[in-house]
């Protein structure tokens, strides 16, 4: 290359570094913005404060993503879960009209939450995710979560003090919400932990993300005090799981431990598998001593009551089965195209009307059922679809063979969505939050891998093309000699 040509070419090559750093910083954005107002709206409803402000701060992060459907710019890159996602939403949207939901708002309101949990399936998909990002939202995340079973273990070792507001719809219960509360080994009776958020075994949740997440952090980084950090979040994440005495919680960190290791093991991860094998029985030990110490006997009975019976099948048919069962046999001949909208929710709370005797409130405690109400066999085929093929995308990321971190995220996100997947047949996941977090962060992994290949590409054309420059400079003047007629 000529000294003519070599300086147009640096600043070509100069001013695509800076849109490439523009558009990076454009995505950070969106993510980073998404994923904080998640927590600092979560952080919010601690505040006694806020009073009716506390329905607002509840629906804001739906509201945001839904938002983003029309403020995020960009061409969207279809997801495999699109066209299933896109049918599932048409049904539930004809569903408003259905001659027994249970008022025109609420049943618009149901169909907006379906649309704002679904929403980061399009909007997430407009993004040029990279590595970098997607390793920033997991360590965000990791950092939250951590930092809410943290609380836990305060509130736990601390009666009374580092207690955040609790629920109103909670305190509404009367002695109902005795429930939600526990003995511990010295007698005194408390709120289960509740972590950064206002509902009383709340830090469960957080315990299980914490556990997830510092897995993910401690396979991915060699930095011995980051193996530190992430050790001590599992610990902490153990103990919330174990004394916040939420069962389906702790069966969900079990598979996605399991989940983690088979996945490792098919990629031939055997170091890292050997370091997990060694951590996760030690810290998943002395995090039960722990919870024991402080929850006393009711916390040992109730944990240990998972293993009574020696058939899983038993014992969810002992504690969740009835529902599944009751949803196959009694709801499914009743409603096989769905039963209306706002039969069940807090959308019903909010915008139902309770004087329509021609649409009762059913009871949900599993997602088939809420898939069923909401739209019939349709949807839950529609729906199920979506997420499985999700998951089979995750899957097939994790196996691949791309280098650095994106694969090993992949595998702790499959993981995660293994345990999702289990725990639809608990718990409704797909009509909150946790059912947005699922398709925000499945969509940025996809999106990350999708840019990992366009840049892989992208390198190889410009290495192809720069190998052809470099013969054509080479061959050009043998060609002139050889075609100049002898003097």
């Amino acid at each position: 290359m000529s000294a003519a040509t070599a300086l147009p070419h640096r600043r070509s090559q100069a001013q695509e570094s800076a849109r490439a750093l523009a558009d990076e910083r454009r995505v950070a954005f969106w993510l980073t913005t998404f994923v904080v107002v998640q927590i600092l709206c979560q952080l919010l409803m601690m505040s006694e404060s806020i009073g009716s402000m506390r329905v607002i701060f509840r629906s804001a992060v739906f509201l945001m993503s839904a938002g983003f459907l029309i403020v995020v710019p960009g061409r969207e890159h279809a997801h495999p879960a699109k066209l299933w996602m896109v049918s599932a939403l048409l049904v539930v949207a004809l569903a408003v009209f259905h001659p027994t939901t249970n008022a025109a708002m609420a049943g618009i309101a149901h169909f907006t939450l379906y649309l704002s949990i679904a929403a980061p399936l399009f909007w997430v998909t407009r993004l040029a995710v990279t590595d970098k990002i997607l390793r920033r939202i997991i360590l965000i995340l990791w950092v939250f979560h951590t930092a809410s079973a943290a609380v836990g273990v305060l509130q736990m070792h601390f009666p009374g003090r580092f207690q955040p507001s609790v629920s109103s719809t909670i305190r509404g219960m009367g002695e109902m919400a005795d429930a939600y509360k526990m003995r511990l080994a010295d007698g005194t009776t408390v709120w289960r932990p509740m972590g950064l958020t206002d509902t009383p075994g709340g830090a469960a949740g957080a315990g299980l993300y914490a556990v997830v997440f510092s897995l993910g952090v401690y396979i991915q980084r060699r930095a011995g005090w980051f193996k530190v950090l992430s050790a001590g979040g599992f610990l902490v994440g153990s103990f919330c799981l174990y004394i916040g005495q939420v069962r389906s919680l702790l069966v969900m960190a079990v598979i996605c431990v399991a989940a983690l290791v088979w996945v490792l093991s098919r990629r031939g991860e055997l170091k890292r598998c050997m370091e997990l094998a060694f951590l996760v029985p030690v810290m998943g030990a002395l995090s039960f001593y722990w919870a024991a110490r402080v929850g006393g006997e009711e916390t040992e009975k109730r944990n240990n009551s998972l293993v009574e019976t020696a058939r899983l099948d038993q014992t969810y048919q002992k504690n969740r089965g009835f529902f599944l069962s009751h949803t196959v046999y009694d709801l499914l001949p009743q409603y096989p195209l769905g039963a209306g909208l706002a039969r069940w929710g807090m959308m019903r709370g909010y915008f139902g009307d309770e004087r329509n005797t021609d649409s009762p409130m059913i009871w949900v405690e599993i997602q088939f059922t809420g898939w069923l109400l909401d739209g019939g066999i349709p949807l839950i085929l529609l729906y199920s679809t979506a997420v499985l093929m999700t998951v089979w995308m995750s899957y097939r990321i994790a196996l691949s063979r791309r280098t650095g971190e994106l694969p090993l995220w992949a595998a702790l996100l499959f993981a995660l969505n293994i345990a999702s997947v289990a725990v639809t047949f608990n718990y409704p996941l797909f009509i909150g939050q946790g059912g947005m977090e699922f398709w925000f962060l499945n969509c940025a992994l996809y999106m990350a891998a999708v840019t990992a290949d366009r840049k892989s590409r992208s390198l190889s054309m410009n290495a192809g093309a720069a190998a052809a420059g470099r013969r054509t400079l080479h061959q050009g003047p043998t060609r002139h000699i050889a075609e100049t007629p002898a003097e």
